[in-house]
């Protein structure tokens, strides 16, 4: 297995593990992370990023050329603006927004933005984006375009596979 379908299936494993709210499974593959370092993680956001961005421009009316995030809110239905959030949350936003518009020299610059500043929230930057990531999965799930929206190696976690 070379390496980019190994972070694949390590992504796939800790998604899967997400979905059946299985936290003692998310563990292993999350320490394969930990283990390959900062290299890994940054292997899986991208994975990550590119699946959901994939997806969503699937899902999205080919008319549109560009991508947009018009509001996010907090746990109180408050807007917020991507500046309020943390910087997990922005670096993860950013990252998925410049992937979806064909940016992916801004993605790798939130990465190191993330990873030169705060670190430590790497790991909060790929489960943001994994969470996203199922949800996209149930949007393309849901649609009936599975096989035409979804990337190969996620298909076995939609109910129409």
């Amino acid at each position: 297995m070379n390496q980019d379908d190994e972070v694949r299936a390590t992504v796939a494993r800790v998604l899967d593990a997400i979905m059946r709210e299985e936290e003692s499974e998310t563990a292993e593959p999350l320490m394969w992370f930990a283990d390959t370092g900062i290299a890994g993680l940054h292997d899986a956001v991208t994975e990550l990023g590119w699946a959901a961005a994939g997806m969503i421009t699937a899902l999205h009316a080919p008319e549109d050329d560009v991508f947009a995030m018009t509001a996010m809110t907090d746990h109180d239905d408050v807007d917020v603006t991507i500046d309020d959030c943390t910087p997990s949350l922005r670096a993860a936003t950013r990252i998925l927004l410049a992937l979806v518009n064909g940016r992916p020299a801004d993605a790798e610059l939130q990465w190191a933005i993330v990873g030169d500043s705060e670190p430590a929230d790497l790991p909060e930057v790929f489960l943001h984006l994994a969470m996203w990531t199922l949800h996209i999965l149930d949007l393309a799930d849901a649609a009936g375009l599975t096989h035409s929206a979804v990337p190969g190696w996620l298909r076995h976690l939609c109910v129409q596979n």
